[in-house]
């Protein structure tokens, strides 16, 4: 049995961008020499969704000087591209985002994600806009980094077995750290450690990220342990996990979930 001395799990949802994600200024590549760069960056991501959405082609009706309202989250790579996999733009009136997801991936290399982020931090960003249709065409209204109360998308952390999608956001994420929590200490193995690397009663300190991903799989992305054996092992228990039941959602989107591990763990033979 694993003797587990410490182990908590930190939730990188999108719908805690605010909080668990280190939100930073907006800046695009060209906007880094403008006098307000994050008004360069804000004005160029509407001009993009002006530019880019049809309101012809948009799934419902909307008519000559009636407003779109979109609420915006934006996740960052360290490189800065942003993940498409974690990113909306979201029709809060609707309950839509598939017709905005061409304007994902014309957004602009973020420069600011370059230089805030590491390979153990996101880089997270959220905006509001209206846009008025004017002869067919989006036009800009309103721009802001603040979300009205209304017009938050709604969120869901991903579902695993035992936990319950009706319950509360913050009973769901309860619930998972306990059961994750159970199941490593339940199936870590230390016959499968290479016993030349470890001392009887050494402290081995762990962190590793696991992704959940928006498809239902699981990955393994960090690990920072200079042991062989000991990522092996800690992969094997993590990919073997089973209780992996639904994604998490922003608005209707799956979306995907990085947890973060850190584990201090006693070695015993």
């Amino acid at each position: 049995m694993l003797k587990v001395l410490h182990a908590f799990f930190i939730f990188l949802c999108l719908a805690q961008v605010a909080q668990a994600q280190q939100e930073i200024p907006l800046v695009f590549q060209g906007c880094e020499t403008s006098e307000n760069p994050e008004g360069c960056s804000l004005l160029k991501l509407a001009q993009i969704i002006s530019r880019e959405v049809p309101v012809g082609e948009l799934p419902y009706d909307l008519k000559e000087n009636e407003e779109l309202m979109l609420s915006i989250v934006l996740i960052f790579q360290p490189n800065g591209h942003v993940r498409l996999d974690r990113a909306v733009i979201f029709n809060a009136d609707k309950q839509t985002y598939k017709e905005f997801e061409l304007v994902l991936k014309k957004i602009p290399l973020t420069i600011s994600a370059v230089e805030n982020g590491d390979n153990d931090r996101l880089i997270g960003f959220k905006s509001y806009m209206i846009f008025q249709n004017r002869e067919n065409r989006l036009t800009i209204k309103k721009i802001s980094k603040e979300w009205p109360e209304n017009k938050k998308p709604p969120s869901k952390p991903p579902i695993f077995k035992g936990c319950k999608e009706k319950w509360s956001n913050e009973r769901i994420n309860k619930c998972y750290k306990s059961k994750f929590t159970d199941y490593f200490t339940s199936n870590f193995e230390m016959k499968n450690l290479d016993s030349s690397f470890f001392l009887e009663g050494e402290i081995i300190k762990v962190m590793a990220e696991v992704y959940f991903k928006n498809d239902g799989t699981i990955a393994v992305r960090e690990f920072d342990t200079p042991h062989p054996s000991l990522y092996e092992e800690f992969k094997r228990v993590a990919l073997n996990y089973k209780g992996y039941i639904k994604p998490g959602h922003i608005g209707l989107k799956p979306v995907g979930t990085i947890i973060k591990i850190p584990l201090n763990v006693e070695y015993k033979k």
